[in-house]
């Protein structure tokens, strides 16, 4: 057991110094690891967590790492802590071109940003543009705004706090409306709501009010 520990300890130091002087992309720390491809191929098992240079932190139970195309695979029980933009991710698996910092989302993806959270099968996450895309049936809470919304697919742009639904979109607005539609926009610092096509909206006493477009503000 104490020979173990020494050389997981070893492990670490080891790809930490080298990622520091050759100027890496990824410190890993993990339980046990495999090295092939002459050093290109890096497999690391049993538990741990990749941190980058650029402040982001990645939990999983296992990774792989291509060190001559800079892609990260991890999988199982994955989680992906963005500090510079307030950010975590729980997902099964993930691919993270590091080249293009775009980090892509497989099965049961969920994500937490202060008081939203957003869950759909896939994301997509483009760290240099800050743009988000959640597809296959996505769910929005927005515990600021009192607002949760389904749709199939939409694009969340974080610097703007902006959340563009397409298609098809049901949302439940202040606990009380029940919003039909689709291609909604929510622009979440102005706490407004709008659409250009046709929607409905039910209010708790079942009445229908019909709008060709419209703009609802939260307050």
């Amino acid at each position: 057991m104490k020979f173990k520990k020494i050389l997981y300890l070893i492990f670490i130091f080891f790809f930490a110094f080298s990622n520091a002087s050759g100027n890496e992309s990824f410190t890993f720390d993990v339980t046990e690891i495999e090295i092939l491809e002459e050093g290109n191929k890096f497999l690391g098992k049993n538990g741990g967590k990749a941190i980058t240079e650029n402040g982001i932190t990645i939990y999983a139970e296992n990774f792989e790492y291509n060190k001559l195309k800079n892609i990260l695979y991890a999988n199982t029980k994955v989680k992906v802590e963005d500090k510079s933009n307030n950010i975590t991710i729980y997902t099964d698996k993930i691919t993270y071109l590091k080249n293009d910092e775009i980090i892509f989302t497989q099965d049961k993806s969920k994500l937490i940003k202060k008081n939203i959270i957003i869950s759909a099968r896939s994301f997509e996450f483009n760290r240099s543009l800050n743009r988000f895309i959640a597809e296959g049936k996505v769910n929005i809470n927005d515990r600021d705004n009192d607002f949760f919304a389904q749709s199939e697919k939409i694009t969340y742009f974080i610097n703007n706090e902006e959340i563009i639904t397409t298609g098809k979109t049901t949302a439940t607005i202040d606990s009380k409306y029940e919003f039909y539609g689709s291609d909604i926009t929510i622009l979440r610092n102005k706490q407004e709501l709008f659409s250009k096509n046709k929607s409905k909206i039910v209010d708790k006493n079942l009445t229908q009010y019909e709008f060709d477009h419209y703009v609802y503000f939260f307050k």
